[in-house]
């Protein structure tokens, strides 16, 4: 049981800076899949991600197939398709980071005020969880947040192993590419672990509320908006519990904002591979709105195109 929720967090550490998709059969419009020229004609494909997702979205639209096939090399945010000791050790070290010393006086519930505290309660009443969080473990707000993210997703049948990251890299690995991270999995978790204490308490408020959303089939839209590809609807539901409160956009700056910029330098390399085209996959948030990654490479001279 260790072992599989310890592999659940980790493929989790992916995807807990972002929202997650509810995933059933619709038509497809367009691809959440763009391809990105430099002006010498070297191109990447990039294609937003869900990294956590269900059987019915295989097999994925023939557009993306067909863009990874023509593909030589395979670009993620980070490569979360390792061994097992691997798994073992980040969770350990999550945990050892997420949780406050047992002789420490102040934890979790003496740093939420009374409404949150409130809907907290309630919602690990509501997953049979209450006791152990009063009782048993410590954990900190961001690491709270991360297991009852988890644990809303694996409720409505979602699994880490069917995202769209671990897909195309078992796939990649299976046809001998060349696979390259963005980000490694040690830079999320230690991201992660350093949110302020601030920015740990909004952490575990948004998800809170996405946890209502969840309840209210808000997903299911975002899942429609997404295979659409309308990326302009799915950048609007996606933003709108931060349009809804402006306090937390300091959070949004640094777990999107910061990390597009990032992720766009690092990006840079791979169109001066002559003759290889890159597959890149990163979270579906990360592409959209004025400060994406799709705009960034708009507005600095790139031929964009959505597939």
């Amino acid at each position: 049981m260790f072992l599989q929720k310890s592999r659940t967090l980790f493929f989790f550490l992916a995807f807990v800076l972002l929202s997650a998709l509810a995933i059933t059969a619709t038509p497809v419009k367009a691809s959440f899949l763009w391809s990105i020229e430099d002006n010498n004609g070297h191109q990447i494909y990039l294609l937003g991600s869900i990294h956590l997702a269900k059987p019915e979205i295989y097999p994925l639209n023939q557009t993306i197939l067909d863009a990874f096939g023509r593909s030589k090399r395979l670009v993620v945010e980070a490569n979360v398709d390792v061994d097992t000791m691997t798994q073992l050790t980040i969770a350990k070290e999550l945990t050892e980071k997420g949780t406050y010393p047992p002789d420490q006086d102040v934890g979790l519930w003496e740093r939420l005020d009374a409404e949150t505290t409130a809907e907290l309660k309630d919602v690990l009443g509501k997953l049979n969880l209450f006791e152990v969080f009063i009782d048993q473990v410590r954990p900190k707000p961001w690491y709270l947040a991360m297991m009852l993210e988890m644990m809303f997703l694996e409720s409505l049948g979602f699994d880490a192993k069917l995202g769209v990251d671990i897909h195309f890299l078992k796939l990649a690995k299976a046809k001998g590419m060349k696979i390259h991270e963005l980000e490694s999995v040690y830079e999320q978790f230690s991201f992660v672990s350093s949110l302020t204490e601030e920015e740990s308490l909004i952490f575990l408020k948004s998800t809170l509320v996405e946890y209502e959303k969840l309840k209210s089939g808000a997903m299911d839209e975002l899942l429609d908006i997404w295979s659409g590809g309308d990326a302009q609807a799915f950048e609007e539901l996606y933003f709108q519990a931060y349009d809804e409160h402006p306090e937390w956009f300091a959070l949004l700056d640094k777990i999107i904002y910061k990390r597009n910029e990032t992720m766009y330098e690092r990006l840079q390399p791979f169109f001066r591979i002559n003759d290889e085209v890159s597959f890149v996959v990163v979270g579906s948030a990360h592409l959209v709105g004025p400060k994406g990654l799709v705009a960034m490479f708009e507005k600095n001279g790139f031929k964009v195109t959505q597939l």
